[in-house]
């Protein structure tokens, strides 16, 4: 058994993903940032100062291992490709709508890669879930639960694959599950 603790005092973690290895492990937290670690020694491999002042709610690692994606209490989707020694990021775009609750914000509650690695998906509070093709650099699916139906929204989202193709399955706090054929 071993602990990882982020550098940073404030760093307290909201969602964590694993690379498909098992061999680095993706987190993020209140302080705004992505860090990447190596399961083996516990090391830090990278801190990405993603967001100012905004928590980063939820956080994934493609199942190639070749990016990582995240979502931010401000409603913005980023991901970074990670193959060289720096982080470089090459999405950011606003997907989802910020709820507020009790003077917190809420927006992004989960990101899910393709099992090719080819889309992002996003579940958000807002009600909606949006998949993202990193190729097209565009939304090519979106799905909004009726306004009556969005108490706390989409909570998670997952893909899947049947006969080769892929699908994007959600789920709401009101009992709501969708599947997006892609």
């Amino acid at each position: 058994c071993r602990q990882l603790r982020g550098a940073a005092p404030r760093h307290k973690t909201w969602d964590l993903g694993f690379s498909s290895d098992g061999k680095r492990l993706v987190t993020c937290g209140s302080d705004g940032c992505v860090v990447l670690y190596n399961t083996e020694d516990g090391a830090e491999l990278a801190r990405i100062d993603a967001w100012d002042e905004v928590v980063v709610q939820a956080c994934t690692m493609s199942p190639c291992g070749k990016f990582i994606a995240a979502g931010g209490a401000d409603g913005f989707v980023k991901v970074w490709d990670c193959t060289g020694e720096t982080p470089v990021q090459i999405m950011e775009e606003k997907l989802h709508e910020v709820k507020t609750v009790r003077r917190k914000r809420f927006s992004v509650s989960r990101v899910a890669f393709s099992r090719d690695s080819s889309c992002i998906a996003s579940a958000g509070h807002d009600g909606k879930v949006t998949v993202w093709s990193l190729s097209e650099k565009k939304s090519v699916v979106e799905y909004s639960l009726p306004s009556s139906s969005r108490s706390n929204g989409m909570l998670h989202v997952e893909f899947s694959q049947q006969d080769g193709v892929n699908k994007a399955i959600a789920c709401g706090d009101n009992g709501t599950v969708v599947i997006l054929d892609l």
